[in-house]
C-alpha cells in the first residue's frame, strides 16, 4: 500500500499491461477468494448475468491456493456462467507481485502454475482445456493495474487492503458498505448490503433472505458495471482519477488496520463463525 500510495497513477501503464495480456475492453475485476464471507453469491450472480448477456465486460478472477480457489474454478464451469468462458470474457490469474523480493521468479511461476494445474485436475477434460485457456498466468506486477473496476461484495470486512491497492493503481472501487471501504470510496459507488445478508459458516443452510438480498445485491453491482459500459462522457477516466485521489487522502493507518480486525474477529466469534 506504501509503495502504491506515493506511485502517480499511470493510465498508460494500465493499457500497456492490458495489452500485454491480450485483453481489451473494460475489465472488472476482484483480488477475494470465492468465499461465503467475501459475498460468493453476490460475485456469482454478476457473472451469470453477463454470461446470459449481449454485452459483457471482461472479468478477472484469481485463482487462490486454498480450497476457496478450488471451488471458484468448479463454480465457473458451471452452464449459467461458462459462457464467459467460452467468449474469453473471464480470465484467471495468480497475482505474485507481493512475494518478488522474497521468493525466486521462476519458483513463484512454477508453484502456482501447479497450485492451478491441481485444481482442475479431477475435472471433465472439456472444462479443464476452458480454464486453461483462460489463465493469463503468474503476475509479477499488482493485478489491480489493469483493472478498470474493482469488485469487492463482502458481507464483512476490515479495511480491504485489495480495495485500497486497486484505488491507488487508478481503478474505480465497486464495493459493498461493509467495514472501512465505504470511507475511501465514491459514495455512489458503495452498494449497501441487506440485513440478511450476515456471517454465516460456509456449511450453513442458507435462509431466503440470505438468498433474496444476495440477488439484489448483485443487481446493484450490475447496475454501476453497466454504467461504466455505457460510459460515453470520460466518467470512467474522472472516477479513476477520483478513485486515487480518495483512497491517498482516506487509506486508513496501520493503527485502524489493526482496530478493524480487531472487531472483524470479535464479530465472528460472536457470530461463532469460522475465520
Amino acid at each position: 500500500v506504501n509503495d502504491l500510495l506515493y506511485r502517480p497513477s499511470d493510465t498508460y501503464g494500465k493499457q500497456n499491461m492490458k495489452l500485454a495480456y491480450g485483453i481489451s475492453g473494460l475489465i472488472v475485476g476482484t483480488t477475494i477468494g470465492f468465499k461465503r464471507v467475501k459475498g460468493d453469491l453476490i460475485l456469482r450472480g454478476i457473472l451469470s448475468y453477463y454470461a446470459q448477456s449481449k454485452k459483457s465486460p471482461t472479468f478477472l478472477l484469481p485463482v487462490l491456493p486454498e480450497y476457496s480457489g478450488k471451488v471458484m474454478l468448479e463454480e465457473i464451469v458451471k452452464p449459467d456462467i461458462m459462457p464467459l468462458l467460452s467468449a474469453g470474457k473471464l480470465r484467471l490469474y495468480f497475482d505474485a507481485s507481493q512475494w518478488n523480493s522474497i521468493i525466486d521468479t521462476n519458483e513463484l511461476n512454477q508453484k502456482y502454475k501447479d497450485i492451478f494445474y491441481s485444481h482442475i485436475a479431477n475435472m471433465d477434460v472439456g472444462d479443464q482445456s476452458r480454464l486453461r485457456s483462460a489463465w493469463i498466468g503468474v503476475l509479477h506486477s499488482p493485478v489491480q493495474r489493469m483493472m478498470d473496476l474493482y469488485l469487492r461484495p463482502s458481507i464483512s470486512e476490515a479495511f480491504g487492503r485489495g480495495a485500497v491497492e486497486a484505488g491507488l493503481s487508478g481503478s474505480v472501487l465497486l464495493v459493498s458498505d461493509r467495514g472501512h471501504m465505504k470511507t475511501y470510496s465514491m459514495a455512489k459507488n458503495v452498494i449497501s448490503l441487506g440485513k440478511g445478508l450476515t456471517i454465516i459458516h460456509k456449511t450453513d443452510t442458507l435462509s431466503t433472505e440470505f438468498l433474496q438480498d444476495s440477488e439484489r445485491a448483485s443487481q446493484l453491482f450490475i447496475r454501476r458495471i453497466n454504467t461504466y459500459m455505457e460510459d460515453k462522457d470520460g466518467n470512467l477516466a474522472k472516477d479513476s482519477a477520483q478513485s486515487v485521489a480518495l483512497c491517498r487522502k482516506n487509506c486508513p493507518t496501520l493503527e485502524e488496520m489493526l482496530n478493524n480486525w480487531k472487531i472483524l474477529i470479535e464479530e465472528m466469534n460472536d457470530k461463532n463463525a469460522s475465520c
